[in-house]
């Protein structure tokens, strides 16, 4: 193979080509296919981030739904429901029969006595306090025997204290009752 000296002495032309067509590749590079590829990584991060903000609003549609529905039902409890609610003129009965429910389930009555009705929206709502002495059993008894047969009385605070030396084992206790009864505006547009 013979070289041809004619070429060699334009090798430097080729040179220059070549540092161009690199630059050129570089500049195309830089200019153009790297900001593509940065464009697309960022595409698909947020595309990821959509299907997770899809998901996630796809799970409290669901969660909303049955919301809704638990609203419904509880709207149709509230319409149609078995519990309703006394006037607060009725205290003095409610009162008797605490009484009476405190003495079936063991407790001694030292003192019952209701506050003033607190107004509220949809009721009122009148606390009682309840004291005297019992068991922890009888206690017990009394709160069971309370939320089935008085739906409408709920129990705030419960405090129990050693009695000391009654043999029986009695603590004097104290009960604070909220007891729900008919709004006054519900019971006047009756």
């Amino acid at each position: 193979m013979k070289l041809n000296p004619a070429r060699w002495q334009s090798w430097h032309i080729d040179a220059a080509a070549a540092a161009a067509l690199v630059i050129v590749t570089v500049a195309v590079c830089l200019g153009g296919i790297q900001p593509l590829r940065s464009s697309h990584d960022e595409y698909l991060a947020q595309k990821a981030e959509l299907e997770g903000q899809r998901d996630q609003a796809s799970r409290l549609a669901t969660s909303m739904a049955a919301m809704r529905r638990q609203l419904a039902a509880i709207d149709q409890t509230m319409t149609t429901g078995a519990l309703r609610l006394k006037p607060t003129s009725h205290v003095n009965t409610e009162l008797v029969q605490l009484s009476a429910l405190a003495v079936e389930s063991g407790l001694a009555i030292g003192d019952i006595r209701a506050g003033l009705p607190i107004s509220g929206p949809h009721y009122d709502t009148v606390p009682i306090e309840l004291a005297g002495s019992g068991t922890y059993r009888t206690c017990t008894m009394f709160l069971r025997r309370l939320r089935q047969e008085h739906p409408d009385t709920s129990v705030a605070a419960f405090t129990m204290s050693a009695g000391g030396d009654d043999p029986a084992g009695a603590s004097k206790f104290r009960f604070g009752l909220r007891w729900h009864a008919a709004a006054q505006q519900a019971v006047a547009s009756r």
